[in-house]
């Protein structure tokens, strides 16, 4: 009798075993279900603390739920109401409010944008072209990138208005919109900013009554302060080998400066909802006609589709891949087949964020026909390229440049190479893979009026342009290490020149001090700009463009100080022979250090 108990015991405890495990992780045979949540675990607990993910297709709601930890030490679980920050996928909602108000009738997304802003904001924005809010949406105004005031990481540092926020830095206007693409958070801010002068209300107000609470989004906060309520918001870790985080400190809270572009946070469940108004519809929000003319506008280039209003194109898909300092984010449409999916992760890198453009995120490329004939000569296209989004008038943005610029490279055998990519032309200025597919195109150069490259446009959405002999790779960085030796050797000259004037004070045949005021100044000057070097290079976008400003001014007054020192040492040394030559090396010396310190936007005039 023992015997069989035991036995039925054992079975009964098998059988509870099969069942709860068929229970915590379940097979699905939907391949797009099987795919998520083979690459959920994957990641969860490896690569990012905690995700929400949602998967749409045809309506049904196939995946829509929390994995790992919003918060490690407390054990609280990731649901689908759990907010995180959402970068770029922020910017939905100006496109979304945008279309909403034109639908109102009081905007229009194809007249010129100047026409909503004050007298004042038109005149900073200093515009050479009339550029219209569907332009701006699509990221084609012809604006350069901006390099200032774009993630505080204190709620403090935020700006008082978003009028303030565009004012702090306004990024030159460079070319005719519709020449490239370029992602623009200046552009999407200032959308929002005409939507603010129409509705004669914020944005975040008028989004949240024409957006957020039509559609029921609960927990999506446009412009989050340190003061937000966030009941259910995950934490930020920072992931190391072996599966292990740690805890960002501030819960890993940042703050966009341009915060209609990727200042908000929210939840997998909100966004879901804004994935079915866009891939389904909802009236109460946008109308079928505005709906449909949203998801329509595009800006294409060559043959590649670059762009819909605040969202990239990839193949036949819409989205974005967004990620903050310490948060992850991605959004990827299939509008055609009505799918899409979201996936957010509170840790920044975490390769779960590919799944929505894996799933539905499109083919990278474009099948071409091809052609032998005409073929663009490669060694006419090799060079140095910036991108499109960065900012050349300043010293951050020239040293973003300086980094960011890629070098194309004629090979022998008549490809290319792009950074790690070989590629072989199959048409006019068109080139595929080397490695892949040679009748899918990755990479398209557009020439100008006078045959000379004005872009190259890839298939994953960045455009470049070229660069002048100045921005050369090898030029640049040996003109930016001939400045630093400058500054640090003027710098050294000019405090021990003021040592030994002190140390001479009681020498009858001491120099005067009018040779020691112009090294004094230089040094200065030197201080002022390894001060900037150091600043620029270590906060990047966090850099407040008050700062740079500042220098600036003291700077370009030191310099003229320091010029008129020269002057008067000149004038001086007439009468001391042995000090002309020095006067007129360190002089000449001087001259040239002006350049450079106008060459890398340290004196703007």
């Amino acid at each position: 009798m023992k015997k069989i108990l035991a036995f039925l015991l054992a079975v009964l405890c098998m059988t509870c075993s099969a069942v709860q495990t068929a229970f915590a992780a379940p097979l699905p045979q939907n391949t797009v279900v099987a795919t998520t949540y083979a690459q959920i675990q994957s990641a969860v607990g490896k690569d990012t603390a905690g995700a929400a993910v949602a998967v749409l297709v045809d309506g049904e709601l196939l995946v829509q739920e929390g994995f790992g930890y919003a918060d490690r030490t407390a054990k609280r679980l990731v649901t689908s109401e759990t907010v995180f920050e959402i970068g770029r996928i922020s910017s939905l909602f100006v496109a979304l409010s945008a279309y909403r108000l034109a639908e109102m009738g009081s905007f229009s997304l194809t007249e010129n944008i100047t026409k909503y802003l004050p007298a004042h904001v038109v005149e900073a924005l200093a515009l050479s072209h009339p550029v219209t809010a569907e332009q701006l949406l699509l990221g084609c105004g012809g604006f350069e990138g901006r390099s200032f005031d774009l993630r505080f990481s204190k709620d403090d540092y935020r700006f008082g208005s978003l009028e303030e926020a565009l004012l702090a830095q306004v990024p030159r206007q460079i070319a005719v919109p519709g020449s490239f693409y370029a992602d623009s958070p200046f552009g999407i801010a200032l959308v929002a900013y005409a939507i603010e002068c129409v509705a004669q209300t914020s944005y975040e107000e008028f989004a949240r009554k024409q957006i957020l609470e039509p559609l029921g989004l609960k927990n999506t906060v446009l412009d989050p302060t340190a003061d937000t309520a966030l009941e259910d918001a995950a934490l930020a870790y920072v992931a190391s080998d072996g599966g292990s985080f740690a805890l960002v400190a501030e819960s890993g809270r940042t703050y966009g400066g341009l915060y209609p572009y990727d200042g908000a946070l929210s939840g997998v469940g909100d966004l879901t909802r804004v994935m079915e108004l866009l891939l389904y519809g909802n009236t109460a929000v946008l109308s079928e006609e505005s709906r449909a003319a949203l998801l329509q506008s595009s800006f294409s280039k060559g043959v590649f589709t670059l762009s819909h209003p605040a969202m990239a194109a990839c193949g036949g898909a819409v989205g974005c891949n967004a990620k903050t300092d310490f948060f992850g984010a991605s959004l990827w449409l299939d509008v055609a087949n009505g799918r899409g999916a979201v996936v957010l992760t509170n840790t920044a890198d975490s390769v779960l964020t590919a799944l929505p453009q894996e799933l539905f995120g499109g083919i990278v490329g474009v099948s071409v026909q091809k052609k032998s004939d005409g073929l663009f000569d490669v060694e006419d296209l090799s060079g140095f390229y910036a991108h499109a989004a960065g900012e050349g008038n300043s010293l951050v943005g020239r040293l973003q440049r300086k980094e960011q610029n890629i070098e194309i490279v004629a090979n022998d055998d008549g490809t290319l190479s792009l950074s790690e990519l070989r590629l072989v032309q199959i048409a006019p200025g068109i080139f595929a893979d080397a490695n892949g597919d040679d009748t899918v195109a990755v990479v398209q150069f557009l020439l100008d009026e006078s045959g000379e490259v004005a872009q190259i446009v890839t298939a994953w959405g960045d455009t470049y342009l070229p660069v002048g002999f100045l921005e050369n790779g090898t030029v640049s960085n040996a003109l930016f290490w001939l400045m630093i030796l400058l500054s640090v050797g003027f710098l050294l000259v000019g405090i021990w020149s003021l040592l030994r004037y002190i140390a001479t004070v009681n020498e009858r045949d001491r120099r005067g001090f009018v040779y020691t005021l112009p090294l004094l100044l230089t040094a200065l000057i030197g201080a002022c700009s390894l001060l900037q070097v150091f600043v620029a290079m270590q906060y990047a976008g966090r850099s407040f463009a008050s700062f740079f400003d500042a220098m600036a001014v003291i700077v370009l007054l030191l310099c003229i100080g320091a010029t008129f020192a020269f002057v008067l040492a000149f004038a001086s040394s007439l009468t001391r022979r042995k000090m002309t030559r020095r006067v007129v090396r360190t002089s000449i010396l001087f001259l040239l250090y002006l350049g450079l310190l106008w060459c890398w936007g340290i004196i703007i005039l």
